[in-house]
């Protein structure tokens, strides 16, 4: 009996140990969460991920979040009916002295336009790395100078909804810019190429329904080896990229001429036959004749020209040695016989994949 009593006051004893540790548990939970607890540098870098107003929120939670948003690096604003307002305070309160990404999308008034460039202004004046300017409404819009001479800036991506003229009336000084993507801009011959000698780190470039640009030359820009161009209602009907290794082209107008592409390694070409198909059955065989030494090449079309397309990839001189589909992707494997081909592709658009 004197034997059960000591091995119950033994178990007992063992047990209490595991209930401090968990009331320990329990103290800590209540202390704080776990969240709060983190570094400023790390809870701003999670911040940097959601919509500055959405941050702003957090300075609700306690007093460990009032002010942690202040030195966000980065300010997501997104208002389609601008509060100049709240936005002006946003800005006041904020106290990074560098922004790494500025996002813009806003929509575009008559009466706003002032309160743009001001906004722009200010994340040029943190020295602004990434910038991406959005306007969802159809007023014209013009770009003040200052916009053009930024030195920090490394990505800027613009998107308009209607268009906007992209014509620099100053020198344009991105010195540091290495991405620029444009959608629905005016560009001018002369407006491009006074961009394009301001940007001598520029690596790559995408635009996207540009209208009035004819021609683009990218030939005294060696650093640039990544063109996309997406063409619809305008784009450039003559490209010299000599120095590029990455083209894409989506082309809703017909081909375009490609009159130097002697460095590329890499082609996805996407041609839709909206035009008769005349139009294209000598120009089509010259774009392939220029990209016979890329070392991948992907052609799409419609699935009723397939066969049209085959042809004029034979009639430019590119031996096809023997292909098969694969039903899983639609897509066409061509094995070329040139010792710089590996192969060809061509991508069934409108079919169920």
């Amino acid at each position: 009996m004197a034997d059960n009593r000591g091995r119950r006051r033994r178990q007992r004893r063992r047990k209490k140990p595991s209930r401090r540790k968990n009331k320990g548990a329990r103290d800590s939970i209540n202390r704080g969460d776990f969240i709060s607890s983190l570094p400023n540098d790390i809870l701003q870098h999670i911040l940097s991920f959601i919509p500055t107003s959405y941050a702003i929120r957090t300075s609700v939670l306690s007093k460990r979040w009032r002010h942690v948003w202040y030195d966000t690096p980065s300010l997501y604003i997104e208002d389609r009916t601008p509060n100049v307002r709240g936005i002006n305070q946003t800005l006041t309160y904020y106290r990074a002295p560098k922004i790494v990404s500025f996002h813009l999308h806003v929509g575009l008034y008559d009466n706003y336009t002032q309160q743009i460039d001001s906004w722009i202004e200010f994340a040029i004046s943190r020295n602004v790395q990434n910038l991406s300017v959005k306007f969802y409404s159809y007023r014209e819009y013009r770009f003040p100078d200052f916009f053009y001479r930024c030195s920090s800036i490394k990505q800027l991506s613009v998107e308009i909804m209607s268009y906007i003229d992209m014509f620099p009336k100053c020198k344009v000084s991105w010195e540091s810019l290495r991405n620029l993507s444009l959608r629905n801009c005016r560009l001018l011959d002369e407006s491009i190429a006074k961009i394009l000698s301001g940007c001598p780190k520029l690596e790559s470039l995408t635009l996207r329904y540009c209208r009035l640009l004819e021609s683009l030359d990218l030939s005294k820009s060696p650093s640039l080896t990544r063109l996309e161009i997406h063409r619809a209602y305008g784009g450039p009907r003559k490209i010299v990229a000599p120095h590029i290794r990455y083209l894409r082209l989506e082309d809703d107008e017909g081909p375009c001429n490609l009159v130097d592409v002697s460095s590329l390694i890499e082609s996805n070409l996407d041609i839709r036959f909206y035009v008769e198909f005349n139009v294209h059955e000598t120009k089509v065989p010259k774009m392939l004749e220029k990209l016979q030494n890329v070392a991948r090449l992907i052609v799409g079309a419609d699935v009723p020209k397939i066969q049209d397309v085959e042809r004029l990839i034979a009639e430019a001189n590119v031996p096809i040695s023997r292909f098969s589909l694969l039903p899983s992707s639609a897509v066409l494997i061509h094995k070329c016989s040139y010792p710089n081909v590996m192969s060809i592709a061509i991508v069934l658009k409108g079919s169920n994949c």
